[in-house]
């Protein structure tokens, strides 16, 4: 009968540890998705390279979340509206990474434009500035894929159009584009 008891017991205490397993990890795993990271594109630039025979997109990627995430894949690309069509992703020189960005850090990503009528059609604009009307516009459109630490893969997305007057590239307001899973 002791022997009946202690079974019992044992039994009990071994659901009880089991139960306290299963709502520690519940609730591990709801703070890691109400504490996530949450990566932000910032500080845009393009630049010529190689006498004007290519160009770089260089932005910033920062993690505003409470929590660390690895970037998998970065994609960005120059857009020119009035004469190319609307690009879809993944972007051109799409980039496979491993970077782990904690809470507050940032990493400097940089993609490359090689097609010489693009890099030719940049240049004209960037030199005619907002002078010519309807055809200056400078998009660069990209995102950032990345994963948190439940291993769930999340997605910003920019849209940004460069502004002749203040010299930058600004937010397009458009869900669509501009966007953070």
């Amino acid at each position: 009968q002791q022997a009946e008891a202690n079974r019992i017991t044992a039994t009990a205490a071994l659901e009880e540890a089991r139960a306290t397993v299963i709502s520690a990890n519940l609730a591990r795993e709801e703070h890691l998705t109400t504490h996530r990271p949450r990566i932000v594109v910032r500080h845009i630039v393009v630049q010529t390279a190689n006498n004007n025979s290519s160009l770089s997109i260089g932005f910033t990627g920062v993690n505003v979340g409470a929590v660390g995430g690895t970037v998998g894949q970065t994609s960005a690309q120059l857009w020119l509206p009035q004469g190319w069509p609307m690009p879809f992703p993944p972007y051109r020189d799409l980039q496979v990474r491993n970077t782990v960005l904690g809470a507050s850090e940032r990493d400097q990503f940089v993609h490359r434009v090689t097609d010489q009528t693009l890099v030719n059609d940049y240049t004209t604009r960037m030199a005619l500035g907002s002078n010519i009307v309807g055809t200056s516009d400078i998009i660069v459109i990209g995102y950032i894929r990345y994963k948190d630490n439940l291993n769930r893969e999340r997605v910003t997305g920019f849209f940004r159009k460069f502004n002749h007057s203040i010299r930058r590239f600004e937010p397009v307001n458009d869900p669509e584009y501009e966007y953070q899973d």
